[in-house]
């Protein structure tokens, strides 16, 4: 792939901006919309009208007669992926003391990471806003506004499991996938009713894993959103906020889905894979500087609305 700007990408950097995963932090987003290869910054893809798989046409064939002619129709559509990237500033200086210490410390490896890792929380919060915005799902899908405190599903007299199940049969295709924030799910893995649906009928204490909400309901996964950020002005007192809010949703998704075949509620273009290297900028500093970027190619699709389903504030 010819490279679309003069910039240097060093293999190794590259390398440890692919393989890097903070172990403190648990991302979901690549799961929720997979990434999929395009082979240019602007494309194509389809905008399913998921109807046409599941409307019966007439497959009889008569001895002498034509098979019935069925028509594969998609909304065409065109998008752009955006370049997402970051720089941090190095000294000569710090890196000719790095290597006079005799230390195992790699600024160049240090700064890759680091920089890493913010893209990575950039991307969690794009795809996370995608997943609780109503207009990401067809019309009635995005329920529980403004519900009452009584009516929360943390509440006694609601029982989740019974909400989960029948909303689960509720899109065209059944969601294979649940996504909850970790505000809902702190509560929700709590809640007697459910406690009780996994262990004895008497046992009204303690919590349910993940997996087992996902043997209960018959879907693939629950993914718990953790990631949080800094809503609060730079330079000010960190104010926590969290990505994935207290929010539930119901997704079909389909890592094998491309942007012209296959169904999925969503997924993620690519162009290219995470790139780094490093920028030589001798202005900086008293023996100049180098500077080391990270740089991915991406873009959210939302490509069958009504494959999946969105709960707001259910809990307090």
């Amino acid at each position: 792939m010819t490279e679309t700007a003069p910039f240097p990408v060093d293999s190794r950097l590259q390398g440890i901006a692919l393989a890097y995963r903070n172990p403190m932090q648990s991302f979901v987003a690549d799961k929720i919309m997979p990434r999929i290869p395009v082979a240019t910054k602007s494309f194509k893809y389809l905008e399913f009208d998921s109807e046409q798989h599941f409307s019966l046409p007439d497959t009889k064939v008569g001895r002498k007669s034509e098979p019935t002619v069925v028509e594969y129709v998609a909304t065409d559509k065109s998008a752009t992926v955006l370049d997402y990237g970051l720089d941090d500033i190095i000294p000569i200086d710090d890196i000719e003391q790095a290597r006079a210490s005799n230390l195992d410390f790699d600024p160049q490896a240090k700064a890759v990471e680091f920089l890493t890792d913010l893209i990575m929380l950039d991307r969690e919060r794009r795809v996370a806003k995608i997943v609780q915005d109503i207009a990401s799902y067809a019309t009635g899908k995005g329920q529980n506004v403004g519900i009452s405190p009584e009516a929360k599903w943390d509440h006694e007299d609601i029982n989740p499991r019974e909400l989960l199940l029948n909303a689960l049969d509720s899109p065209l295709l059944r969601p294979n996938t649940m996504v909850i924030g970790r505000e809902a799910w702190t509560k929700i893995r709590q809640h007697p009713k459910l406690v009780s649906s996994i262990s004895s009928a008497d046992n009204r204490e303690g919590a349910v894993t993940k997996q087992q909400l996902a043997d209960l309901l018959e879907i693939h996964q629950v993914l718990v959103g953790d990631s949080i950020y800094n809503s609060g002005t730079r330079g000010q007192d960190i104010s926590k906020a969290f990505s994935w809010g207290k929010n539930i949703a119901l997704l079909h998704i389909n890592p094998a889905a491309g942007a012209q075949s296959g169904i999925s509620w969503g997924y993620s273009a690519e162009y290219g894979k995470r790139i780094a290297g490093i920028i030589p900028d001798p202005h900086k500093g008293a023996r100049g500087a180098i500077v080391v970027r990270v740089v991915e190619s991406c873009c959210e699709i939302v490509a069958a609305k009504d494959l999946g389903m969105l709960f707001k504030d259910v809990v307090l």
